[in-house]
């Protein structure tokens, strides 16, 4: 098994939505990301290519974390579902330990060679909070225009998120020799029409580079197969969306903190139906949930009695923890 980190740098502005067009993410969801790259297998591959990618992905030849913010050489991950309590403080202590709460609250990332102080409790979050303040980069909110057929312009509000010079998003990939050139070639052909929305007016569009893990971080992360034996050997954070598969989920749940989510969303297909369709919601543990027994996960066909299956990516990369 083979890990690599690829480092996307954004050439401008980057949208991605969270609750409304106003809001904008700082980070990609990998199955956002495996939506974005399924798309440019179509376009190379066709429907073949489509499903040799999906079974790939399936068998476990290429896993993929969430695209995490990176500044300079400090990379981050989701901050875990699960923190150590700190020591017992006396009454005179309540006051500092109330800010010191509302920072960890505050924190949603942080850095990927600090996850092990996080569950020691010995993780202070003051230096990953200045950094995301003052390092990433700037959120904006840019008034647009949509003209209708009539003439008529109609006024709409977009969040766009800009990286700072060294900083941006990494993904770090996971499986066989041949998976891992495949997943690059995709990046390198999405690096040119860029991710995320807005792509019309230039936005998502970035420059990838492949990095080795430092530090020794390739022997930490893991790739489940299907057919492995779990055994509940130390702890496990999942670093994308996931979700066990019916025979998985009974081992996974135990002495597990996580988080779920619903993912669901519309089908952008001109071949899928007539008129636009939802997907099938899938709920998903969350990147940053914690597990002591390891889990493969899938691919997950969310088609509605549309004309062809679409999927929805819940397979876990797995960075383990050394408290």
């Amino acid at each position: 098994m083979e890990y690599a980190v690829f480092k996307m740098k954004f050439k401008g502005l980057l949208h991605i939505g969270v609750s409304s067009l106003e809001d904008c993410g700082i980070s990609i969801c990998a199955d956002t990301l495996f939506s974005a790259l399924a798309v440019e297998t179509l376009k190379s591959g066709g429907q073949e290519a489509i499903d040799a990618f999906v079974d790939s992905v399936r068998n476990g030849d290429l896993v993929f974390s969430d695209a995490f913010p990176y500044i300079g050489g400090a990379c981050f991950v989701r901050k875990p579902v699960f923190r150590k309590p700190g020591p017992a403080r006396s009454v005179t202590d309540a006051e500092s330990a109330s800010g010191e709460k509302k920072k960890f609250k505050k924190l949603q990332y942080v850095p990927i060679d600090a996850v092990d102080a996080y569950f020691a409790g010995d993780f202070s979050p003051d230096d990953t909070l200045r950094k995301f303040s003052h390092c990433l980069g700037r959120s904006a909110v840019q008034t647009k225009a949509a003209v209708r057929r009539s003439g008529e312009t109609l006024p709409y509000r977009v969040g766009v998120f800009g990286f700072a010079k060294d900083a941006g998003l990494y993904v770090m990939a996971g499986g066989k020799t041949e998976g891992i050139a495949l997943f690059e070639e995709l990046m390198r052909g999405l690096a040119d029409c860029g991710i995320g929305g807005k792509r019309s007016a230039g936005m998502g569009r970035f420059e990838l580079r492949r990095d080795e893990l430092a530090g020794g971080m390739a022997k930490r992360l893991s790739v489940f197969s299907k057919g492995e034996e779990s055994d509940a050997s130390g702890l496990h954070v999942t670093l994308s969306p996931s979700l066990p598969r019916d025979d998985e989920l009974d081992a996974a749940m135990e002495g597990a903190f996580f988080s779920l989510s619903r993912r669901g969303g519309f089908v952008y297909s001109e071949t899928y139906a007539d008129a636009p369709q939802r997907k099938n919601d899938l709920y998903v543990f969350d990147a940053g949930s914690v597990f002591t027994r390891k889990f493969a996960g899938d691919v997950y066909d969310v088609s509605n009695r549309g004309a062809h299956p679409v999927y929805r990516y819940a397979k876990p990369l797995f960075l383990g923890v050394n408290p």
